[in-house]
């Protein structure tokens, strides 16, 4: 973690990459206008047409009933066959949960990046039913519906609503700030207020709040912590609300220890509230096609 510390900070310091003034700004259709994202995975709706990418992220947690509540980009082409996590939502405050119809792009929430689609009739947000068992009905379980098919104006992008046009951010400056201040805290050079002054950046922004407070949204909570709240379970926290759906999760947990054991959330393990596993799953299996082709490879230890 010592060279993540020391190439996070180039980053962070280069002010080459700023973050962006509004976190909802990063997943949009004009997100190639946007400061933030290093290396984007381009989409192009017009001339890079894909039901994968960041048009699965939007049509997963979005039916067509919720394009009656707000700009989804999509209309009515939704799948809605994925929910968000009870443990995701639970990550937020609950009043920031909660979807406002009068509201729509959130900004009388605290923490902007608490999108979630909890206005459908009868929806829950647990992801089992009645019968505490698996279900398929949408309404179980929130959609989490950060990524938006649609302009900073609220326009459907020029490529229609069939296809997406958001690029998806495998690197942004945020992951460099949030990088440094783990890194220091696991022992890097620095001292833990530079750790804290990373963090709260990044929580600023999220709340828009000081330095990001902009007239019309709400900012009269800061989103600033303590250095007796900053700790390493405290980042990785941190690190699910700023990256969800970002495949960032998977990599977190094995890293911090909690991906295995001790760590549980809805259907892990096939169990309602979750279920330890076994530690070989902290690594994959080498794929039987690698094998066939190179035998001087060793199945990883589990999977033999």
């Amino acid at each position: 973690m010592v060279m993540s510390e020391s190439w996070a900070k180039k980053v962070i310091d280069s002010n080459a990459y700023p973050l962006a003034s509004d976190y909802r700004h990063i997943f949009l259709a004009d997100n190639k206008e946007c400061s933030e994202i290093i290396w984007p995975l381009v989409q192009d709706g017009l001339h890079a047409q894909s039901s994968a990418g960041t048009n699965f992220y939007i049509k997963a947690f979005v039916n067509g009933a919720m394009d009656e509540y707000y700009q989804t980009g999509v209309g009515a082409k939704g799948w809605g066959n994925v929910r968000a996590k009870t443990t995701l939502v639970d990550a937020f405050d609950e009043d920031d949960v909660l979807f406002d119809t009068e509201d729509t792009w959130g900004n009388n929430k605290m923490d902007k990046r608490a999108q979630f689609m909890t206005a459908l009739p009868n929806q829950r947000k647990e992801t089992w039913d009645d019968k505490d068992a698996m279900t398929s009905t949408f309404t179980c379980g929130y959609g989490y519906i950060k990524w938006r098919n649609v302009t900073r104006q609220d326009q459907i992008s020029a490529s229609g609503d069939t296809y997406s046009s958001i690029d998806f951010p495998m690197f942004r400056t945020s992951e460099a700030y949030l990088t440094a201040a783990e890194a220091i805290l696991r022992g890097a050079s620095g001292a833990k207020t530079d750790a804290l002054k990373y963090v709260n950046e990044i929580r600023m922004r999220a709340y828009m709040s000081d330095d990001y407070a902009k007239a019309g949204i709400r900012s009269d909570v800061s989103g600033k912590i303590s250095e007796s709240e900053l700790t390493l379970d405290f980042i990785l926290d941190e690190r699910q609300r700023e990256f969800a759906s970002e495949l960032q999760r998977r990599t977190d947990l094995v890293r911090f220890g909690k991906l295995t054991k001790g760590n549980n959330w809805d259907w892990k393990n096939g169990e309602r509230l979750g279920a330890n596993v076994d530690d070989k799953y902290n690594i994959f299996p080498i794929p039987d096609s690698e094998l066939t082709n190179n035998p001087a490879l060793i199945q990883n230890e589990g999977y033999k």
